[in-house]
């Protein structure tokens, strides 16, 4: 769990509300540029979800319960509460106005353009919010993944980064006592132990006629691992695209040991129609059983892999309702469909069934274990130019350069069009040879 950012903040009693205008986030200028050791200059950017906001917190201490809501630099407005999934809200920057309502457990979030229009984000129940909870103005930031891949070796590694936040026009309506006080809450916890005070960078709260300057580092989240469930709920596909292999290779170089292809080309002279037609039928099968398999595998496996660990809150929570789950799902048959179109245009151009099945599984499968060891460029361009990448339909988090597997390191459609281009270009030559030849 992740519990740290820079928080101003006062007691507040009962039911109440806190507003406040964004107007500004950055970087501050000690980390406007690192040089490393080796020389290279690195110039940082804000990261993506560090946070500008308000929060309602049962006490100021790592792991208590809150309500907060908050603008970031590319992820929009977004809320969240006691470490669950951010309920996202417009997608807007700063400048942005904040608003969040207490009633009782219930804490509601708006967001404004312009302080007099408001947009409700979601409401929230946090029924550990003690009568008297702190109330205020914070700044975060996530730290940044640093991975190096060499030949052999992989080595992975998080840089705190911190963030600037600027807010005026700060309101807390209700029953208010104390002065402002300015805390870092917290530290990363990445032992499994309680967060402690004083592990993070340091942070910082400047006030000037009615301004607030806040700068500090960390998030709040339960750390979700990068590993996809879906993903691994259909890695018993592999043994079924296994399968699919030499049966797409033999429908067609079976023909080619028996005079049964004389027969056909007999009966239709067009032979590049006969290796279309025998393409298209091979990819609706392979559609449909790769989309069922992947259907059935997903609602075996999943469950056994809930009850396993893989579940809330250390990884997401997904179902069928899910429309990334679905395009998992549908987008595996497209792998079986191009993985066979591709293994029958090879038995076309080779007409050896045991050539054809080893150089599609050359293709396929030998890129996932050679791009494991390989630099993270390499790795990545190695499943941009293979079929090897289409295994990427089968994740729906966003690319991970962390993980082991290759096809992680690319979205979902790169990988399929890998596959789509090694498809049409072997039946594309399929066909030409076959006119060329005689059956």
């Amino acid at each position: 769990m992740q519990d740290q950012f820079r928080f101003m903040h006062q007691p507040m009693t009962g039911d109440g509300s806190i507003t406040v205008h964004v107007t500004e986030q950055h970087l501050p200028p000690q980390e406007r540029e690192i040089i490393r050791d080796n020389g290279e200059v690195v110039v940082p950017v804000l990261q993506d979800r560090a946070g500008a906001g308000i929060m309602i917190k049962s006490a100021a201490q790592a792991g208590a319960a809150y309500a907060a809501i908050m603008v970031t630099p590319h992820a929009g407005v977004l809320m969240s509460s006691n470490f669950g999934d951010d309920i996202t809200g417009p997608a807007a920057t700063s400048p942005q106005w904040l608003r969040l309502d207490r009633t009782g457990p219930t804490v509601t979030g708006y967001t404004s353009e312009d302080g007099a229009a408001w947009t409700k984000v979601a409401t929230v129940s946090v029924p550990q919010l003690p009568a008297t909870a702190q109330v205020g103005l914070f700044a975060s930031s996530p730290d940044e993944t640093k991975l190096e891949k060499s030949l052999g070796s992989t080595s992975l590694g998080l840089r705190p980064t911190q963030s600037v936040a600027t807010f005026d026009n700060l309101k807390v309506p209700g029953s208010v006592a104390g002065e402002w006080v300015s805390d870092d809450i917290g530290s990363v916890d990445r032992s499994g132990e309680s967060p402690e005070k004083g592990n993070g960078p340091q942070g910082s709260t400047r006030a000037l006629d009615g301004t607030y300057t806040l700068q500090g580092s960390g998030t709040f989240r339960t750390n979700l691992m990068p590993d996809d469930p879906v993903e691994g709920a259909l890695i018993p596909l592999f043994f079924g695209l296994m399968l699919l292999i030499p049966i797409a290779v033999l429908f067609i170089t079976t023909e080619h040991k028996r005079p049964l292809l004389k027969l056909t080309f007999a009966a239709s002279p067009h032979r590049g129609t006969v290796i279309a037609a025998k393409a298209t039928v091979i990819a609706v099968t392979g559609f449909v059983l790769g989309t069922v398999a992947a259907l059935v595998s997903y609602s075996v496996s999943m469950p056994r892999m809930r009850a396993n660990g893989y579940a809330p809150p250390n990884f997401q929570t997904v179902s069928l309702g899910d429309i990334d789950v679905w395009r998992a799902i549908v987008g595996s048959g497209a792998l079986f469909a191009g993985i066979a179109v591709l293994a029958l245009g090879l038995g076309a151009i080779m007409r050896h069934s045991a050539a054809a099945i080893a150089t599609t599984i050359a293709l396929v499968i030998v890129p996932m274990f050679i791009g494991t060891p390989l630099p993270l460029a390499a790795a990545r361009w190695l499943m941009y130019l293979t079929p090897a990448g289409g295994f990427a339909m089968q994740r729906t988090l966003p690319p991970d350069p962390t993980l082991a597997v290759p096809s992680s390191m690319i979205w979902p459609w790169q990988g399929l069009a890998a596959v789509a281009g090694y498809a049409i270009l072997a039946t594309v030559i399929g066909i030409r040879l076959t006119r060329k030849r005689d059956a």
